[in-house]
Order: structure tokens, then sequence, then C-alpha cells
């Protein structure tokens, strides 16, 4: 009988960092700026950030993250999601998008305020981008699109193909291991990219595991298991059907 014990490690880690803002305090005979330029009564204060500029005379600037008084959450950043599968050229390559505004000076990589915010950077290949403290595209899978119509040259696996798959992920070796740049040092499981170069699921390119093509291999695995212990199954009850007729006694002998 043949068993294959299949280990798939998938950890989500998501930090959620909030910030606070506030509007600058009044000062004598004068106001604290929401950017952090207040007038006091007695002289300006500098457009410093985080609180380096004070008034002059009780007006002061709040030490809230980002600029002033009218900090950013440094936890949020603007990141493209999936879009299409293939990216397209042409007047007609750009989809409407009626319930996401366009952008105007928002791009990928700059902090943000509103968390999930999104807006149309009206790309050819149809992605938004959205306010958030991760990247939409790191979630488990990445942007598997399943759909016939955008793949082509679509080929089935047959038995033997889902029993070398099965084999190729019996002889993963699977690790535990931790992040270098990962401040909660928490440990992880899966595998080694150079330890399985030539896998389906190993996506050299992003140095990632291709999670898609990961599981993809474990229902391979499973459908082979699967499709063994049914004919073992069969076996078995041909064996007790057998054994059951031998027992059975035979007809009495005339004397």
């Amino acid at each position: 009988m043949r068993s294959t014990w299949v280990g798939l490690g998938i950890t989500v880690a998501a930090l959620v960092l909030s910030g606070c803002t506030k509007s600058g305090d009044n000062g004598d005979g004068g106001t604290g700026g929401g950017a952090g330029s207040g007038t006091g009564g007695a002289g300006t204060g500098g457009a410093g950030t985080g609180g380096a500029g004070t008034g002059g005379a009780g007006g002061t600037t709040d030490a809230a993250s980002g600029s002033g008084g009218a900090g950013t959450d440094a936890g949020l950043t603007w990141f493209t999601t999936c879009g299409d599968p293939v990216c397209h050229t042409g007047p007609d390559a750009h989809r409407a998008m009626p319930d996401v505004a366009p952008c105007s000076t928002e791009q990928a990589g700059q902090p943000c305020t509103t968390r999930d915010e999104r807006c149309d950077p009206g790309s050819d290949c149809n992605e938004t981008l959205r306010c958030t403290d991760h990247d939409p595209k790191m979630q488990p899978g990445g942007c598997p699109i399943s759909s016939r119509r955008f793949k082509a040259e679509i080929v089935y696996l047959t038995e033997h193909d889902r029993l070398k798959i099965a084999d190729d992920l019996a002889r993963l070796r699977l690790a535990r291991y931790k992040y270098r740049d990962d401040p909660s040092n928490r440990p992880h499981l899966g595998f080694i990219l150079e330890d399985a170069p030539s896998s389906p699921a190993a996506d050299l390119d992003r140095e990632r595991v291709d999670l898609y093509g990961y599981v993809s291999m474990v229902v391979a695995a499973l459908q082979t298991q699967s499709q063994t212990l049914q004919t073992q199954q069969k076996e078995i009850e041909a064996l007790r059907a057998e054994l059951s007729r031998l027992r059975r006694p035979g007809p009495a002998t005339a004397r």
C-alpha cells in the first residue's frame, strides 16, 4: 500500500497599525495650523514635521506621525491589486470602474491614510490601487485565475502524471524556519525553493512558493491516494467473498 503524507504550511501574518491625527492647538492670540505651521501671538511656528516647530506664544504643533498636525498612518500604503490575468493594449484595454474613483496623484508604494480606500489608475491591466497594510497580491494563491476563457493549451493530467506529482510531493523536504526581517520571530513551515527549483510550486522569479501550484500538487496526490484506496477496497471485498466461499460447508456425502 502506498501512503502519501502531505505537509502543507501556510502562514498569513497581518500587522495592523493605527494612527491618530488631530488639529493644531490654539495659541495665545493665534492658532496652530493643521499642517504644523502655527502662528503664535508673538511669532510664527516653524513648518516642521512631527512637532519640530512651535508657535511663538502658546501656539504649538502636534507631534503626530507624518507631517505636523495632519499626520499619516505609517502602516498604510498604496498597493496594486491583481488586475487582469493578461494585460492588453489599445483604446479599449481599460475598462470603466463605476464603483471606483479615478486616481489623481496616488501611486503604488506611497503612504496613504484611509484603510481599504481604492482608486483606478487607468492602466491597461485594469488593476486598482488599494490603501492597506499588506500587499493584496500576496494572499494565499497569489492572483490565480481559473476561468477557461483566460487559458490556452489546456491538458488534463493522466494517471501517470498524477503518480509522478505525488512522488515529487512526497520527496519535498519540509522545514521549519523564521524570516530574518520578521520582528515577530514567528516560526513557519514549508519548503525551501533551492531544495526543489523545478517543482511546479516554485516561483523562482519572485523568490516565493506558488501556493496555487502547491495546493494543486496536494490535490493530485490525494486523487492518486483515493484511487489506490478504491482499488484496495475492491481487492479486499473479493478476498472476503472467496474466503466466505471456502468456509461454506460442502454437500453431505451419501452413505
